[in-house]
C-alpha cells in the first residue's frame, strides 16, 4: 500500500487537551508508528527517531512562522497528529521549549518533543559501514536556510566528511562537496551555502554543545561565516560556525 501525505493543517488546529491526549494513549500501544516525513510550510523538519525529537527552523520573515501549515507522512496507515495544547512564540523559541507532539492511529502511538530554532539547520548523513576512521567518509548533506535573504532555502549535496576531535571534547568537521556528472564522473560541487562565497569545501567549528537547543541570541549574518544547528545522522550535535575555505579560488566560466 502506498502511503500519502495528509492534507496540510494549521498548527493551532492540531491542539488537543490533556484529557484527550491521555484518552488516546491509554488505548494504544507505544512506539508502533513513526514519522517518515514532517513538513512545516512545505519545508522538511529534522526527525530524530532515535531520541523521538523534531526540529523546526523558523523563517523570521514568514507571516505564519508561529502558525505553520503542517503536513506529514507516517510509517503506518490512517495516522493522525496532535499537539498538547500549546503555541509557538518567540520566547518559547529562545528558551528551548519542548512542544509535545503525538502521532497515532487506531493501534499505536508515538510521542515526540518538538524544538524550534532561529538558526539554519544542517544535517549530515553517513553510513557507519563507510567510517573506517575519521577521514574521507562518504556523506550527504541537507541544509535549510531560514535567513530572510535566503533565495535558495534548500541545499543538498554529496561529498566527503573529515572529523577532528578537540581537546575540550568537542568535534570539528570539514566537508568537501561533490557531484556526479551526466557522464558518471565525480567532480567538485562548487556552491554557495547561506549566501557565503561559493566553495566546495566548508568548515564547522563548535560554538555551543548540548543535548538540546540552547538559549542563545538571534542569528547574525556574516560575510565569511554563519551559525547553524548541526545534526549528524539526524541527531542534534550543537550550534556550529560554518565557513568556507578561503584558499579555494573559483575559476571564471569560459566565455
Amino acid at each position: 500500500m502506498t502511503l500519502k501525505f495528509n492534507q496540510a493543517t494549521g498548527f493551532s488546529k492540531l491542539n488537543i487537551s490533556e484529557d484527550t491526549w491521555n484518552e488516546i494513549i491509554s488505548s494504544r500501544s507505544e512506539n508502533g508508528i513513526s514519522f517518515s516525513s514532517l513538513k512545516f510550510n512545505d519545508y522538511d523538519l529534522v526527525i530524530d527517531d532515535t531520541n523521538s525529537k523534531l526540529y523546526y527552523s523558523v523563517v523570521q520573515s514568514s507571516p505564519n512562522k508561529f502558525t505553520p501549515q503542517v503536513s506529514f507522512l507516517a510509517s503506518a496507515a490512517n495516522a493522525k497528529m496532535a499537539i498538547l495544547e500549546d503555541e509557538i512564540t518567540e520566547d518559547k523559541i529562545q528558551n528551548n521549549h519542548a512542544f509535545q507532539v503525538l502521532l497515532y492511529n487506531e493501534e499505536a502511538y508515538h510521542i515526540y518533543r518538538l524544538y524550534c530554532t532561529s538558526f539554519p539547520m544542517l544535517n549530515i548523513v553517513y553510513s557507519e559501514q563507510d567510517k573506517t576512521d575519521n577521514f574521507n567518509i562518504p556523506m550527504s548533506m541537507y541544509l535549510f536556510n531560514n535567513q530572510d535573504n535566503g533565495i535558495n532555502r534548500i541545499a543538498r549535496s554529496d561529498g566527503t566528511l573529515n572529523m577532528v576531535e578537540m581537546e575540550d571534547g568537542t568535534t570539528n568537521y570539514r566537508f568537501s562537496l561533490t557531484m556526479t556528472t551526466t557522464g558518471n564522473n565525480e567532480r567538485d560541487n562548487v556552491i554557495s551555502l547561506l549566501n557565503m562565497r561559493q566553495s566546495n569545501e566548508y568548515f564547522l567549528n563548535a560554538i555551543h554543545m548540548g543535548e538540546n537547543l540552547g538559549n542563545r541570541p538571534m542569528n547574525r549574518q556574516e560575510d565569511n561565516h554563519q551559525r547553524v544547528e548541526l545534526f549528524v545522522n539526524h541527531e542534534y550535535i550543537g550550534l556550529y560556525s560554518i565557513s568556507y575555505n578561503p584558499d579555494i579560488r573559483i575559476r571564471p566560466r569560459n566565455r
